[in-house]
């Protein structure tokens, strides 16, 4: 499992995509210039074609890289949870360990999560180290789609689906440096360059670097210290053909509560393309190699070796009278390869269909239905669906929503063929889930949103794996149900912006908090000074270990901007100290950071 390999193939498909005519971009993702102005309004992830929010009869959330940026959120783990149904919490210990990611209450391993349109994790391959260590650096927009949606993009879509974008580079090309400094001997740093070349090749280039001592708290040492880096290119072959690349990667160590050192190497490359057959048709490839090393010990006690390839053929077709008929359809083939210690390799090789329609039956009132069935090397096939409806009430700009589901999860490669600690089972049966939402959303001009939606998620055959033991599907059902609420709005010219994600769980599958609140607001209180104030609560839970306490944090940040070149900014997170836990297993609990500061001053030519 060499990158060398994964970079050879891509220019493969990259030098027979651009001798073809095609590209590697569909029309949801050609014009991220075009994207950012409808970024509030459109989706991308909600029907694998553009969709208005209004239309989209499932729950989405859609989170703006510039507008993280303005209010100093760095890392991925903290802006998601600004949508409601998400907690997402650094479950292995403090900054740069293993993170955790909970949709509507299901597990990490139920949560499906793709970056540039290629899956990064399943079940095999979790995401709980790229969660770790994922910065906000080069990404352009997050959008978070819940509820089952394995009829859109295949397993581990049981809670839902987290689409990362890289961002895309526009005008003249410009540049900039920034380096940060604080609390917990804390240094972090990042450059990048972005913008349009004189034949019409756009890029997008960022690097971070970090380190922090973290705040041991009577604990062992937990240094942190990390390298990420991200491309993007894409290039206009002609007015009806497109080409693109993206590579995303980093280098990871971490000290753990046990004196253990941790080492993650993870790299991503994707090639995108699209071609416009007709004015109606749209058909596109999609390449990607995730290669992934995570490596505990020094010499090493504990090692995991991951590769997933990943070739998709994507189509856009819309017809009918104003278009009012879009089908996307096509076919993904993927094959994981994964190693444990090094000396128990497995692979899958799986193959996947799928088709969903979206009709705008009048100008209030879209359906949406449609299909997808995979077939697994290892175990069998899967045939998921699914089905919404949007209805807008014109005259108070009432949106009514509803949704209803399939989707599973597969018995991951060590479940199925066993390890060096644990046994398999070749019998296991995936995790099979349906689940259906209704909600609705009242917009009040262009100044505020408000979504209200109940869920629930049936998920049967559960599976249970022992340490040592032989896994089994536990027999009944896993129920998790809720309420989500948001808010965003804006105010006095747009100069204030604020939003409230809210997550009640009724019920959850993995000892999750039953309330979830996350707020922000920021404003820009002069052309030059911005200030800004994050709050978020989480309540009890145990994530499935031991009980731990409710948290409150707060945290302030401004930022200045002193010349066209220079601006400076400073944060406190945590900013009333409070005392709380990660997570705590076996007594042991994972203390979290203490109040800190931090400054720092960028440079933009």
């Amino acid at each position: 499992m060499k990158y060398t390999r994964a970079l050879h193939l891509s220019a493969i498909l990259l030098g027979t995509s651009a001798s073809a005519g095609l590209t590697l971009t569909l029309h949801a993702e050609e014009d991220e210039t075009v994207a950012a102005s409808i970024l509030e309004t459109t989706t991308v992830v909600a029907n694998r074609l553009p969709t208005s929010l209004a239309q989209s009869g499932s729950a989405v959330t859609l989170l703006d890289g510039e507008h993280l940026e303005e209010d100093q959120i760095v890392r991925l783990e903290e802006a998601l949870r600004r949508s409601p149904g998400v907690f997402s919490e650094s479950t292995g210990g403090q900054r740069g360990s293993v993170s955790s990611l909970f949709l509507r209450g299901t597990s990490t391993s139920q949560a499906h999560l793709q970056v540039d349109g290629v899956r990064l994790s399943d079940s095999t391959v979790a995401s709980n180290n790229f969660l770790g260590h994922a910065m906000l650096d080069g990404i352009g927009r997050v959008e978070i789609l819940r509820g089952p949606q394995s009829a859109l993009y295949g397993g581990e879509s049981i809670g839902g689906v987290v689409g990362i974008y890289s961002r895309r580079g526009q005008g003249d090309p410009q540049s900039r440096v920034m380096v940060e400094g604080g609390s917990f001997g804390s240094l972090r740093t990042a450059a990048s360059s972005y913008g349009t070349f004189d034949n019409g090749l756009t890029y997008a280039l960022s690097l971070g670097w970090e380190q922090t001592e973290n705040d041991p708290q009577g604990t062992p040492d937990l240094d942190h210290e990390q390298l990420s880096y991200a491309l993007r290119l894409d290039y206009d072959v002609s007015d009806h053909a497109r080409l693109g690349v993206t590579f995303r990667g980093g280098h990871a160590e971490f000290d753990d509560t046990f004196g253990g050192e941790n080492f993650t190497d993870y790299q991503l490359v994707t090639a995108h393309g699209s071609m416009d057959v007709t004015d109606h048709w749209v058909t596109g490839l999609r390449f990607g190699v995730y290669n992934e090393a995570y490596d505990f010990g020094d010499p090493s006690t504990f090692a995991t070796d991951a590769e997933k390839i990943s070739l998709g053929w994507e189509n856009e077709v819309r017809f009918g009278p104003n278009d009012a008929h879009a089908t996307a359809f096509g076919l993904l083939f993927e094959q994981t390869e994964y190693e444990q210690d090094f000396s128990f390799p497995a692979d899958r090789d799986q193959f996947g269909v799928y088709a969903t329609h979206v009709w705008n039956v009048t100008d209030n009132l879209t359906l949406t239905g449609g299909g997808r069935w995979e077939d697994y090397d290892d175990y069998g096939d899967e045939f998921t669906w699914r089905a919404t409806a949007a209805y807008t009430i014109a005259p108070t700009d009432t949106t009514l929503r509803a949704s209803y589901g399939t989707a599973f999860r597969t018995p991951n490669l060590l479940e199925l063929n066993g390890g060096p600690f644990e046994a398999g089972n070749p019998s296991l049966d995936p995790e099979r889930s349906e689940g259906w939402d209704i909600g609705i959303t009242q917009a009040l001009g262009d100044a505020l949103a408000l979504n209200l939606t109940w869920f629930e998620n049936e998920v049967e055959d559960l599976i249970v794996d022992p340490f040592g033991a032989i896994p089994t599907n536990t027999p009944g059902k896993g129920n998790a149900n809720g309420l989500e609420f948001s808010l965003e709005g804006r105010l006095a010219d747009d100069t204030i912006r604020y939003g409230l994600a809210y997550t009640y769980l009724q019920r959850s599958l993995v000892g999750l908090p039953e309330n979830v609140i996350d707020a922000h607001l920021h404003w820009d209180a002069t052309e030059r000074l911005g200030l800004g104030l994050g709050v978020s609560f989480v309540d009890d839970r145990n994530l499935g270990g031991d009980p731990m306490e409710d948290y409150l944090l707060v945290r302030l940040y401004a930022a200045m901007k002193l010349n066209d070149h220079v601006s400076v900014h400073a944060r406190l997170e945590n900013a009333f100290d409070e005392r709380y836990e990660h997570a705590s297993f076996g007594g042991v609990p994972t203390a979290a950071r203490r109040l800190g500061g931090f400054a720092g001053i960028t440079v933009n030519w």
